[in-house]
């Protein structure tokens, strides 16, 4: 199938398109656009309760369109917001006038089609009045993440009901992320599990120690990604005190957008504070991606320390693998399969025994059987099965015109 003949892909989701590429979306849209996928991805139009982020700060006047290499000659177009029109969060009148001019834009963006239709992609039901405006032949929707929607607005909810009854094609990263979700429940998602680029992880054992983590002592239990509300705070709190000797280092940005922040959550605050405080807890704050490597490398045990109400399965456990470290992990659901290749641990106890197992060498799995594991989910191979769905629901009529 060639790029005139695939459906146009209009992509949303809710984090901004990096380069090197590393998030999952990326990843997916990247290898479908080498396959002659037309894509063009947004965050949607920018928010006025974000003027005090980068984002804002580093935006034009207008919206513009980037052309993106994909690599082999291909392109993804990404939309970067600009202040002009931004949302205003509690006008609902306003924000459907900005959604329906921003939507416009993306059209005229975009090359026609010749009778291949158009899809709109959704990572998050945030985006679904998008549906509406551009009235697309075909929906996915992409669940990558674990939702609390017991905090979500009235809006957000019936967006979400709204989205799982139109979409053509529901994919979830674990089977537990979608399965109380409303209108969705167990066995309606499709569960396409994150990938990862082993080469690109191995290539960090050839470069030397940053410097930031040269400077800081072995053992090294190490952790890539944000640090938010997801991860148990009191529990690292206990086990570095337990083991003063053995160095925390968290590789990341911190309390990243409004519902992991620390404000307002006066204890989560206080242990944010007490773990800033510790001597052998180290925050090296965001990394290029290209970077991350080089650090996973240099850790001597990879850690999960997620809490217990976290259902999740993290995109960073299978770059973990790939880097053939030792890991130990929070009790989730998503990992327990995965006990032969890793440390499973509840409170700080089980994880400083965890741990130590992991530095002698008596820790669960092998680097080899790890870095296997991690090979058999290939962004590649997760591709070729995201585009096998992709062209099997084009064989159906869409749900808009069933319904």
């Amino acid at each position: 199938m060639t790029q005139e003949n695939h459906p146009q892909i209009f992509a949303f989701a809710s984090n901004e398109w990096h380069t090197p590429w590393w998030m999952a979306r990326q990843h997916f849209f990247t290898r479908l656009a080498r396959r002659g996928w037309p894509v063009i991805y947004s965050t949607g139009p920018q928010s006025i309760w974000e003027r005090e982020t980068e984002k804002w700060r580093s935006a034009g006047l207008f919206h513009k369109i980037d052309v993106v290499s994909a690599g082999d000659g291909a392109e993804v177009l990404v939309d970067r917001p600009g202040k002009y029109l931004p949302m205003w969060k509690g006008s609902g009148a306003w924000d459907n006038f900005v959604v329906s001019r921003h939507a416009e834009h993306l059209e005229t963006s975009v090359r026609p089609q010749q009778n291949s239709g158009r899809i709109a992609y959704l990572w998050n039901p945030r985006f679904w009045p998008y549906v509406d405006r551009l009235n697309p032949d075909y929906v996915v929707f992409h669940i990558h993440d674990s939702w609390d929607i017991t905090t979500w607005s009235g809006s957000h909810r019936r967006n979400l009901t709204d989205l799982a009854a139109r979409a053509d094609l529901i994919i979830s990263t674990a089977e537990n992320m979608s399965r109380h979700l409303p209108g969705i429940g167990p066995g309606k998602a499709r569960i396409l599990p994150h990938g990862v680029d082993v080469e690109a992880v191995q290539a960090g054992q050839k470069a030397p120690c940053p410097a930031d983590l040269a400077q800081i002592p072995r053992p090294r239990i190490g952790y890539i990604g944000r640090v938010n509300l997801k991860l148990d705070f009191p529990m690292i709190i206990d086990a570095a005190m337990l083991r003063p000797d053995w160095h925390w280092v968290f590789v990341g940005a911190t309390g990243i957008g409004t519902s992991y922040s620390f404000e307002g959550r006066p204890s989560v605050k206080a242990d944010w504070e007490r773990l800033n405080h510790l001597p052998n807890v180290h925050f090296l704050g965001v990394k290029d991606r290209d970077e991350v490597p080089v650090y996973l490398q240099n850790f001597d045990v990879l850690s999960l320390p997620f809490s217990s109400s976290y259902v999740g399965l993290p995109t960073k456990l299978l770059e973990y693998f790939a880097s053939g470290k030792p890991t130990v992990s929070w009790r989730g659901e998503n990992v327990l399969p995965l006990s032969h290749l890793i440390n499973i641990a509840d409170g700080p106890e089980e994880w400083i025994a965890a741990i130590g197992a992991a530095l002698s060498g008596a820790g669960n799995g092998t680097a080899a059987e790890r870095i296997a594991f991690a090979r058999a989910g290939d962004w590649n191979a997760h591709t070729d099965t995201l585009e096998h769905w992709l062209e099997e629901m084009l064989q159906h009529p869409s749900r808009r015109k069933r319904q």
